[in-house]
């Protein structure tokens, strides 16, 4: 699915729609590196609930992370066989996000974007969502990529890196 909107004076971002919960939501494909099909996810004892472990990507080691599950969202939709794992580079750092599904990738103009509302926001204790977009009057999340873990989770996790699969 893949929507051009057209803009003048503004430029163009291009964002990756998932779905999570039912709910759609999108990141910035910049930061997105490739989207795989279902892959062995091996576990990882002592880490975080929302770690489900570990994928073995071109002989790299990626720690996955569940969203629903760092969101803390009791969702009755289970993961079903056709979810999807973005690969997502923040900063130096890379990670697999678990989604329900992919959807495809919009371009929209920085005039469809809203901050979140301030009172939303301020009482956000995580900055992980940027902001709203509105499509086909359909609001989709957008998260905040470099907020998705905090530094203590990313200094957790990097070293799971270290760690061998057998």
């Amino acid at each position: 699915m893949e929507e051009k909107v057209s803009s003048e004076n503004t430029e163009d971002k291009k964002i990756v729609l998932f779905s999570l919960y039912g709910e759609s939501m999108g990141i910035d494909i910049s930061y997105v590196r490739e989207v795989l099909a279902p892959v062995e996810i091996h576990k990882i004892p002592n880490t975080p609930d929302f770690i489900e472990g570990v994928i073995n990507l071109r002989q790299h080691i990626i720690a996955v992370v569940d969203l629903r599950k760092k969101f803390a969202i009791d969702s009755e939709i289970e993961k079903k066989e056709n979810y999807r794992i973005i690969i997502c580079k923040i900063k130096d750092f890379i990670i697999g996000l678990i989604v329900e599904s992919v959807q495809g990738v919009i371009s929209i103009s920085d005039t469809q974007f809203e901050v979140m509302p301030d009172i939303i926001s301020s009482n956000s204790k995580d900055n992980h969502i940027l902001g709203v977009i509105n499509v086909d009057d359909n609001i989709i999340t957008v998260l905040n990529i470099d907020y998705i873990l905090s530094q203590d989770e990313k200094t957790e996790l990097s070293t799971i890196k270290h760690v061998k699969q057998k």
